[in-house]
């Protein structure tokens, strides 16, 4: 068994069942402080503005207490309504509060070939989610493809929808992006 502490979750990766459950991080006494903190100085607007936030927003209060719950079930659903191959399968959601997903082996590639590659088979719309596109860690290989294992951002859904299907299909994971460079090199002279 493994524990991984992302922003918003935490990962128990339970390699003989083959599962990860995901779990919400709920940052209830940080979202206590920060209101008290704005009560002592009145700035009630600022709680106001704080609780006007969309969800996604990374420093509001909605964030710090759901964000975790909806990545959750934002997989679940984006799962169940696609099948999409590119993912790697959520079996189970407790509304969120609880995630049951297929286990993998972790992607060794190196960050750079990984983006660059990334970068090319989706015409630049990685930057659309950097965050979920640029980290090895949220992906896993199965064979030569690619499979992502964190993918409960709308924006991430989004590129999915878009490019999944041709990641899927064209990802080389023997693709270096140095010798890339050296054959556009070549190619200019």
């Amino acid at each position: 068994m493994n524990i991984k502490i992302g922003q918003r979750r935490v990962v128990i990766i339970i390699s003989v069942l083959g599962v990860v459950i995901k779990l919400p991080i709920i940052h209830l006494l940080r979202d206590i402080g920060m209101v008290c903190k704005h009560i002592v100085h009145w700035r009630i607007g600022a709680i106001i503005s704080e609780c006007a936030m969309p969800i996604d927003c990374r420093f509001g209060y909605k964030n710090h207490l759901f964000g975790g719950i909806v990545d959750n079930w934002r997989e679940f659903v984006f799962f169940r309504k696609t099948k999409h191959p590119f993912l790697l399968p959520t079996y189970f959601s407790f509304f969120g509060l609880l995630n049951i997903q297929r286990a993998g082996e972790p992607c060794q590639l190196k960050d750079v070939d990984l983006w660059c590659q990334l970068y090319e088979l989706t015409d630049g719309k990685v930057f659309d989610d950097s965050h979920h596109f640029e980290n090895p860690a949220n992906f896993v290989l199965e064979g030569r493809r690619l499979r992502m294992i964190d993918y409960g951002s709308i924006r991430t859904h989004g590129v999915i929808t878009q490019y999944g299907k041709k990641i899927v299909e064209t990802f080389d994971p023997s693709f270096d992006w140095e010798e890339k460079k050296k054959a556009l090199r070549a190619q200019k002279k």
